[in-house]
């Protein structure tokens, strides 16, 4: 098999690592005095491998990723961060303290939790940041990363039985990208040794495939997606860098507009969908708008609505394209969507 490439940039030391948890805690309580860094965790690694197939495919790729988990507290609200970037010095102690701080503050409520904001009107569309959205996208992964889905997919996409092709929102792009550049998981090659690449799974509204591997393809050329966990496991499709395609529009253009009826800024809890009909409920935290401008915190809250209504009630996006962790790497801007709804949590 040929060498491994050249080393990547060495893992972080322990006095590095305690370092940013430090300054990460000093920020937070510079703005909320009373918070307190309940739980850490940062994991920092780097891996190389090389493949040499029966069929005589030869391969060699390397990896380097860092993983931070924190947990914060403020005066019995707590909330957590789940993030990834390719070396420690990528996380900015400030703006994941200023994060966790807006969170906090969003969830300040009434007793036993009751919302601190008069009801969303149900008629205005939401703001969702691009945490919270991105977090939306990895919970619909699993419906792109499977063939099976391809015919239930083209249903929601309103392409079935005649129905036309203008059923999602136009200007919606989901793409697989195993070489973006500056990915968390970015890689010349798969785990099967073939080329990674873009793979556009709804280009500007339009329902295009789910995310194929080679074997699932019937003899068209598909970017590589495999994964390998390590040479005993057999490789599986996954995605790597799954994500909405960002504007150009600053966020602060999208609030100023006025139109949003409230701003989500992240998940407090997993986002679950029903299998059958595909509506999904999930605990956030967030700031009721007017004219928009925040006037008060939601407290404990829900998002709820359905698949199909998140891909065909964008009404714009952002360019503030975030990435977090999973199965994958999965990403969105913020987005400005109508009928999902904003209920007590």
């Amino acid at each position: 098999p040929p060498a491994a490439p050249a080393p990547a940039e060495p893992v972080a030391t322990e006095s590095a690592a305690a370092t940013l948890l430090s300054e990460i805690e000093r920020e937070l309580r510079r703005e909320l005095p009373e918070s307190r860094l309940v739980s850490a965790q940062l994991e920092d690694g780097a891996a190389e491998w090389t493949l040499l197939s029966t069929t005589g495919v030869r391969a060699a790729s390397r990896a380097r990723a860092a993983y931070l988990r924190l947990e914060v507290e403020d005066r019995g609200r707590r909330c957590r961060f789940e993030g990834a970037e390719r070396d420690i010095r990528r996380f900015e102690p400030r703006a994941l303290a200023l994060r966790l701080v807006d969170r906090l503050c969003a969830l300040a409520g009434g007793r036993d939790g009751a919302s601190a904001a008069p009801g969303v009107n149900p008629d205005l569309p939401l703001l969702l940041a691009a945490p919270l959205a991105a977090r939306l996208v990895q919970a619909i992964a699993p419906l792109f990363c499977r063939a099976a889905g391809s015919d239930r997919l083209a249903a929601i996409a309103g392409r079935a039985a005649g129905a036309g092709s203008g059923a999602l929102s136009p200007g919606l792009t989901l793409i697989d990208d195993g070489q973006l550049p500056g990915g968390v998981l970015v890689s010349p090659v798969d785990g099967e040794g073939l080329p990674c690449g873009r793979a556009v799974l709804i280009d500007d509204g339009r329902f295009v495939q789910p995310l194929l591997a080679w074997w699932e393809a019937a003899g068209s050329l598909v970017p590589g997606c495999a994964r390998r966990a390590s040479w005993r496991d057999l490789p599986r499709r996954a995605p790597t860098h799954f994500f909405i395609a960002p504007s150009t529009t600053p966020v602060a253009d999208l609030l100023a507009a006025g139109g949003a009826g409230a701003y989500l800024l992240d998940a407090e809890g997993a986002v679950r969908i029903d299998p059958a009909s595909l509506a999904f409920a999930v605990a956030v935290s967030g700031f009721h708008l007017s004219s928009g401008r925040a006037i008060s915190p939601l407290g404990r809250v829900r998002l709820c609505g359905d698949v199909r209504s998140l891909l065909a009630g964008l009404r714009a996006l952002a360019r503030d394209l975030s990435f977090v962790p999973g199965d994958g790497m999965f990403g969105a801007p913020s987005m400005l969507v109508s009928g999902l709804r904003v209920l007590p949590g």
